[in-house]
């Protein structure tokens, strides 16, 4: 919840652009009166040759999650995914990589 009361929503894109909404992954805000707005859409590609953080490519799809202010109000963190790897991945993707 925002300081203001508004909510920011994960939101696994796939939309149609209704309501001037994007249809990537995104960070969408919902005020008190209930309207919409895109908030924060990934935009990221990554050339390859040029790893971030061991990746490289199209990072458009990664999922928003996890979205909370401090307690002060004053930050906004949000995390992506995806999460089929790793530790928090299913324990057959695991195995498999």
């Amino acid at each position: 919840m925002a300081p203001s009361g508004g909510l920011i929503l994960c939101e696994d894109g796939g939309g149609d652009g209704a309501g001037g909404l994007s249809r990537g992954e995104q960070l969408v805000g919902l005020t008190p009166d209930g309207d919409l707005f895109p908030f924060a859409e990934t935009k990221i590609v990554i050339p390859n040759g040029r790893p971030i953080g061991g990746r490289t490519g199209d990072q458009r799809r990664l999922e928003w999650a996890g979205a909370t202010f401090t307690a002060d109000g004053k930050w906004l963190f949000a995390n992506t995914g995806p999460w089929n790897r790793g530790s928090f991945g299913a324990a057959e993707t695991r195995r498999n990589g």
